[in-house]
């Protein structure tokens, strides 16, 4: 039998014994959280319908976190060129929990040229400053692993600004 994660009932599966082997399948539910489950495994004889001898093991079960999905936190979608961009990675397993791994973000304009690339872990925020001469416009941050990929886009606000200067009593 199996303990399910969810219950404190055990789930029973059955097999027959054939030559001191056996074999049975196992279907656990898509969002199984990872980790150790423990397995007791009970064969018996049986003669006339009586058990004459029965034998117990434990055996582990081990269920590996998988890679369900990939989003983007940023602080804020609309920037002014020279202020800071924070940019998480979030990588979730079956449960919606987070996984620790390596991801690659992109940054790049609507018509696809590249302007910042980085391979980041996912428990890291990358702070990207944006350049003051950045033109307006959107943007693109593309954060990818594996076969995973998510895209979130942000807007870069006009921003003029001027310099003054006095020299020799004339302003420049």
């Amino acid at each position: 039998s199996i303990r399910k994660f969810f219950t404190k009932k055990a789930e029973k599966f059955y097999g027959k014994i054939d030559n001191g082997a056996f074999s049975v399948s196992i279907k656990l539910p898509d969002k199984t959280p990872a980790g150790s489950y423990r397995i007791d495994i009970l064969a018996y004889e049986k003669y006339n319908d009586e058990k004459i001898s029965e034998g117990v093991v434990m055996a582990t079960l081990n269920v590996f976190k998988i890679l369900s999905g990939v989003d983007i936190a940023i602080n804020n979608q609309n920037l002014n060129p020279g202020s800071v961009l924070d940019i998480k990675p979030i990588l979730l397993d079956q449960t919606g929990l987070n996984i620790e791994d390596e991801v690659s973000i992109l940054i790049k304009k609507e018509n696809g040229e590249r302007f910042f690339e980085k391979i980041v872990n996912s428990k890291d925020t990358i702070n990207y400053q944006i350049p003051t001469n950045l033109s307006s416009g959107y943007y693109e941050i593309i954060i990818s692993t594996g076969d995973k990929t998510t895209t979130k886009k942000f807007f870069v606000n006009e921003k003029a600004i001027a310099s003054f200067q006095l020299l020799n009593g004339s302003l420049v």
